[in-house]
């Protein structure tokens, strides 16, 4: 009876905590779950997995097979099968159920082996080694050999017992691997070699199926290919492109349409010839004073114009006349400095109330004349057109004679020219870096045949955008000022004082407010530095009304001239990666009402730049 009272009083006790129990929530199936996932799955600490880490090797190939067995028996004597589970869950595999499979994985993960292991492993690869050969298409092959073949090193790297041979002479690649690698190598192949491709035109079928065409057009494709690591070839009248990837087959396609709008091979004018070319008169009785010298400098020239040859124009007199006359053949008038002016003013179709918009810009340097390189196996690119002397008639003819490139070249001005300037005071920015990006009207630029008319939203299109930004001593940039043209002309000056040419600029600006349209304002947004010479842009702009021309980074150092700023300027350009010298005279007041004091400073700097002693 006891005994039955014991255990009545018992099971009460023992459903009452139960009950307890389930009120306060501790029989929830996933508490239960928990707490029998716990009970058979104890957990493992991290310092654990710390100390599983300490045992790998520092060199993967161990010497003797005594080490190797002694790291595999540390890892089965110190660690529990869910300890090595857990520990390759953490490398992302899928652990397998026994603890000596599971330690096999943990050393195959570390690449551990021995020098006898890897030694019969590499006699069995060499008993199964095949051969695959695979025919690579000409822009394939551009791919496989460019960057010294980093594109099949790379796969080389990650299957060290796969060698991938080129023959570029019948564009074949031969994979040399093991049986049991040759289909991961293959796809690797096949993944590295997935380019994206396009066929564009420039021009129409019967432009560009003539010999001359296709003569000046292929040199041209492969400096560009070159220059920006896409595929370029002359197929017929259309042009193959072939890319890593859509980004840089759009922006190969927009750098080869200003390119061939450069080199006059699109029914748009020369981005590089000036409006109006004109030279400075000598007396009559200096006979034949001009000659021409073979200039070229590979350190400042892009590719695409450091294999062409040049020649600039030089003079033997000194002394010339107050007056200017015209090459191009347009018109026989002689001009002098207020001819120019009004050139100017018609050009630019100034009026009273906007004289003021006007800016005058002027560079110097030497306008330079394409060497025809005639001779097909071993061209000369030193030899000028027009060989021996000359004068002005004979100039005429040859400037006038079509399919000759020409392209202002800037340069250093002499010792003379620093010290006549006036630096501006340290507080106005007399040293600095500037980057500045250029845009040019897409009108302006050769069109692909396949591309539709670009529509621009403003209600006055521009002929020109450029965007400026001022570097800060911590390495950021900040906006400064848009500079947007509504007309752009240039007129060449050649042999101005007997010494230099230069190119006069003159625009008609654009005003904006100091709140700016918001389309400009997301332009500038959308600009972001990348690295210390790396500024990311759009490649078009408004609608692709607007194409980017080029982006360049300053080194200044500002002077004073009278009531003009002279800006010697060392340029970096991003996309052609060259580094040249330029100096730019700037009026510091807008408007025609300057010309008297622009042209007298000039004339000044022009008769200083003399390297003679």
């Amino acid at each position: 009876m006891a005994t039955a009272l014991f255990r009545h009083a018992y099971l009460k006790q023992f459903y009452q905590r139960s009950a307890h129990a389930a009120n306060n929530g501790l029989q929830h199936r996933g508490i239960a779950s928990s707490l029998c996932f716990n009970q058979h799955h104890p957990p493992v600490d991290a310092a654990v997995l710390d100390e599983i880490k300490s045992l790998r090797p520092a060199k993967p190939v161990l010497p003797t097979e005594t080490q190797y067995n002694k790291l595999e028996s540390e890892l089965g004597s110190r660690f529990n099968v869910p300890q090595l589970k857990l520990f390759i869950r953490q490398s992302g595999r899928k652990p397998m159920s026994r603890k000596a499979e599971l330690i096999q994985q943990i050393l195959e993960d570390w690449q551990v082996t021995t020098r006898e292991r890897q030694f019969l492993q590499q006699e069995r690869d060499r008993k199964h080694t095949i051969q695959h050969q695979i025919q690579l298409a000409p822009d394939e092959l551009f791919f496989a050999v460019s960057d010294n073949g980093q594109v099949f090193r790379d796969i080389e790297a990650r299957y060290p017992s796969v060698n991938i041979m080129i023959n570029i002479a019948d564009g074949q690649c031969t994979l040399v691997s093991p049986k049991r690698s040759m289909e991961p190598v293959k796809k690797a192949v096949q993944d590295a070699l997935a380019l994206e491709r396009q066929q564009v035109r420039l021009t129409t079928p019967d432009q560009s199926t003539t010999p001359t065409f296709q003569k000046m057009t292929q040199p041209l494709l492969d400096d560009m290919s070159t220059l920006t690591g896409v595929y370029l070839s002359l197929d017929n009248d259309k042009i193959s492109m072939t890319a890593k990837s859509k980004e840089k087959l759009d922006r190969a396609k927009r750098m080869l349409a200003v390119l061939m709008t450069d080199h006059g091979l699109t029914t748009q004018p020369s981005l590089q010839s000036a409006d109006v070319t004109l030279i400075q008169r000598f007396p009559a009785s200096t006979s034949e004073p001009l000659c021409l010298l073979p200039l070229h400098d590979s350190a400042t020239m892009p590719l695409t114009m450091s294999t062409l040859g040049w020649s600039r124009l030089a003079a033997h007199g000194q002394s010339q006349e107050n007056a200017f006359s015209p090459l191009d053949g347009r018109s026989t008038d002689i001009l002098t400095e207020l001819g120019i002016k009004e050139h100017l003013e018609k050009t630019l179709s100034i009026e009273e109330d906007s004289n003021g918009s006007v800016r005058l810009e002027a560079l110097f340097g030497h306008l330079l004349f394409e060497n025809p390189a005639d001779q097909p196996i071993h061209p000369n690119l030193l030899v000028p057109g027009l060989q021996g002397s000359f004068d002005v008639n004979g100039l005429q003819k040859f400037f006038q004679t079509p399919g000759k490139h020409r392209r202002f070249y800037t340069g250093n001005p002499s010792n003379k020219v620093r010290s006549s300037l006036v630096p501006l005071p340290l507080n106005e920015g007399f040293h600095r870096r500037v980057v500045k990006v250029d845009y040019i009207a897409s009108s302006r630029v050769g069109r692909f045949v396949d591309e539709t008319d670009a529509r621009t939203s403003w209600s006055t299109p521009l002929e020109r955008l450029q965007l400026a930004f001022v570097e800060q001593q911590d390495g950021s940039l900040v906006f400064d000022q848009v500079v947007g043209s509504r007309k752009h002309t240039m007129i060449d000056l050649l042999q101005l004082g007997g010494n230099v040419d230069v190119r006069l600029v003159a625009t008609r600006l654009k005003e904006f407010d100091q709140d700016l349209p918001s389309p400009i304002q997301d332009l500038i947004n959308e600009c972001r530095l990348a690295s210390f010479s790396d500024l990311r842009c759009p490649d078009f702009w408004d609608q692709h009304a607007m194409t980017l021309l080029g982006i360049t980074f300053n080194n200044e150092s500002r002077y004073k001239l009278g009531d003009n700023e002279v800006t010697l300027n060392y340029i970096s350009e991003q996309e052609t990666c060259t580094r040249r010298a330029e100096m730019k005279m700037t009026s510091m007041t807008q408007g025609l009402d300057q010309w008297p004091s622009f042209w007298s400073s000039l004339v000044s700097l022009a008769n200083q730049w003399s390297f003679k002693k």
